[in-house]
């Protein structure tokens, strides 16, 4: 599972950073072989700052932060991960929702998960949440995802998904979803639309931060997933 825990730089950010000390070396170093050993290293460090931003990606919590994450959240949080370079909205414009999905459902089905294939009735997923005569499904909400051997469902939202507060949505349809004890929630680290930009994952962390920290409403799930992609 790639290490998520601290905030470091992006990969734009590292780029930035070494294409900068490589014309600083271009100006001062020699045409002898010191300077052909410096630009060395210096491709070397380009390789390192990369990878290391990529193994930060993706951003993720898990709450209430009292508990650790479930052990499947591994295989989540990997494919996500593995799709860095396809789906990262700092690094990738225009990356939507559904690409998003598109780009994690071969990985999440191959561990379990049930994942929306399109937009026809059959190709989606929907749980139920209430019953009615003879046992009939009477209330049902779509998802993009569910897994079963956890009792975990998945949404992941737009770049605006936190200032249209679907956020909100999703945890309280999750709430009441029958056989869902998690909620995995991925949101884009930044957006910018209209000119505006919203970091849909830091805000919706602060309004989930505080849902845990207050005892004024219970969440009936034993934990939610937050991701940033």
């Amino acid at each position: 599972m790639r290490n998520c825990s601290g905030a470091n730089p992006s990969r734009r950010d590292a780029f930035a950073h070494v294409r900068r000390d490589s014309f600083d070396i271009g100006l001062t170093q020699t045409a002898d072989g010191s300077r052909q050993h410096t630009v060395a290293a210096r491709i070397g460090e380009l390789f390192l700052l990369s990878s290391t931003a990529m193994d930060d990606y993706p951003a993720w919590r898990f709450f209430p932060s009292r508990l650790p994450a479930p052990s499947w959240a591994e295989d989540v949080l990997r494919a996500f991960g593995d799709q860095a370079a396809t789906i990262s909205s700092i690094d990738n414009s225009g990356v939507g929702s559904d690409d998003a999905l598109a780009a994690v459902r071969p990985a999440l089905q191959s561990v379990g998960f049930e994942v929306e294939a399109g937009k026809k009735k059959e190709q989606k997923i929907s749980r139920p949440v209430l019953f009615g005569d003879n046992g009939k499904t009477e209330v049902a909400y779509e998802v993009d995802g569910y897994f079963e051997a956890g009792k975990a469902v998945l949404e992941v939202e737009a770049g605006r998904g936190a200032a249209n507060n679907a956020d909100y949505r999703d945890l309280v349809r999750a709430s009441l979803m029958v056989d869902v004890d998690y909620l995995i929630l991925a949101m884009m680290l930044e957006y910018s639309g209209g000119g505006t930009q919203i970091r849909s994952f830091a805000q919706t962390k602060k309004r989930i931060d505080a849902i845990y920290a207050s005892d004024r409403l219970k969440l009936p799930l034993k934990g939610v997933l937050l991701i940033g992609y």
